[in-house]
């Protein structure tokens, strides 16, 4: 099995919510600003070969060999491109121009995770065989219980297609077992000097070679008590942090635990700034600092893919495809959940917009869903009583107008008539909105 690890991906994932209000005509996904949109990551494979890609969230996309074929029922040969997103945040869904409603009924779906998967070669689009699958494990972000999995069939109609499984994020945990497992051992330190070796397994925790046979020295000042006792101690955890500034300084951070008959555990750490010192011809000098930045390096290398793992979601949905597209897990809201207001917003009384037919669109971001009102000047505007709700409408081709949840929340306090400024700002924007 080939197994292939991608630096950026996207999917998508969804909840259900109830449509409040008549929206759009037509459900299609349909980009509010095209240029904003999200992008799909690529990657070229082969038919004949099990793939296995991982995305930073955690997700997991097995397509078995000799499960595509064409329209026409020919089997795929040759490179194919796969290109797929992710969407864990309703600006996302909205930069996408995913339609959240559920056509024929009053129902407005809220999303806990999306994916959008396609495969094809140049312009041709391929599909999947007969009883062929692919196995998605979508990471999340949230718990998804009593949610359905949903498929956006032709790219324009919600149907509940089946269930999933929800399991922990066994290789983030894992993974962050093993990073960290990969912290050096300082040892213990000689109680009669203001001076100490850290000592680590060097082939188990590789990023500690440039530093090896170094001793480190800390400043009269200090040596304090607290110094003293840190010497006596076997600390399981240390980490090396350069300080800006003259000379070769670092901060040293020590962490052990200790754990008690009781169940208790006790989380003990102590820091100090010290100062490499070579022991040695060709540990000075420049030598000295030569070593320091290949520490510097290999230790921004650890942080760097312990970063990666902790943004992992902690949670896998398991489900398996049949067709490529949209798949969402979602949950319909309920009516309850809302307080119907009418307002209106600053850009009404623009007379360049007044011949234009605004689209106002709420994004709710505590529900990751995203709701239109075509005809918001005439009829209230759902509200949830609780989380946070968005605005956001299309000026132009380089520009929208926002309404932020805490400019609401802001003229709901004060009361009366409901008049919401809005920021404007430019179309590159849109896309530093949300958080994933």
């Amino acid at each position: 099995m080939k197994h292939i690890t991608l630096l950026a991906a996207t999917l998508l994932i969804g909840l259900a919510a109830c449509r409040l209000f008549p929206g759009r005509d037509t459900l299609r996904v349909a980009p509010p600003i095209p240029a904003a949109d999200v992008p799909f990551t690529e990657h070229t494979l082969s038919n004949d070969t099990d793939v296995v890609v991982h995305s930073p969230t955690g997700t997991r996309i097995h397509i078995p060999a000799n499960s595509l074929e064409w329209a026409d029922g020919s089997p795929v040969t040759g490179p194919v491109t796969l290109r797929f997103r992710e969407f864990h945040d309703a600006w996302g869904i909205l930069r996408a121009g995913i339609p959240m409603e559920v056509a024929g009924s009053d129902g407005q779906l809220r999303s806990a995770a999306m994916i959008d998967l396609r495969i094809g070669q140049d312009d041709r689009q391929a599909r999947l065989r007969n009883n062929a699958g692919i196995d998605i494990q979508l990471a999340t972000y949230q718990r998804a219980e009593g949610f359905d999995l949903y498929y956006l069939d032709g790219d324009s109609r919600w149907t509940v297609v089946d269930t999933f499984a929800t399991r922990p994020n066994s290789r983030k945990a894992d993974r962050l077992a093993q990073l960290d497992a990969a912290t050096p051992d300082p040892g213990r330190y000689n109680p009669r000097s203001n001076r100490f070796l850290i000592e680590a397994d060097t082939i188990e925790f590789p990023y500690m070679k440039p530093l090896h046979g170094l001793r480190w020295q800390v400043a009269p000042r200090n040596a304090d008590a607290a110094f003293r006792r840190a010497r006596r101690m076997a600390w399981e955890k240390v980490e090396a942090t350069r300080l800006e500034g003259p000379g070769r300084r670092f901060r040293l951070r020590f962490t052990r635990y200790q754990s008690f008959p009781e169940g208790n555990a006790r989380k003990t750490e102590y820091s100090v700034v010290a100062t490499p010192v070579g022991r040695g011809r060709g540990n000075d000098g420049a030598e000295l600092d030569r070593r320091l930045a290949q520490y510097d390096s290999a230790y921004a290398d650890w942080r760097r893919d312990y970063g990666r793992t902790t943004g992992q979601a902690d949670l896998l949905n398991e489900f398996r495809i049949n067709r490529l597209g949209i798949w969402n897990l979602d949950i319909l809201f309920k009516k309850d959940d809302f307080v119907m207001r009418d307002m209106k917003f600053d850009f009404e009384a623009s007379k360049e917009l007044a011949s234009q037919r605004l689209i106002v669109y709420a994004v709710y971001e505590s529900a990751n869903s995203v709701l239109p009102f075509n005809r918001w000047e005439t009829q209230p505007v759902a509200i949830p009583k609780e989380g946070r709700v968005s605005f956001f409408t299309v000026l132009n081709d380089t520009s929208f107008a926002y309404v932020s949840d805490a400019t609401l929340r802001a003229a709901l306090a004060k009361g009366g008539e409901i008049l919401l400024p809005s920021e404007r700002r430019r179309a590159e924007e849109l896309p530093k909105l949300g958080g994933r």
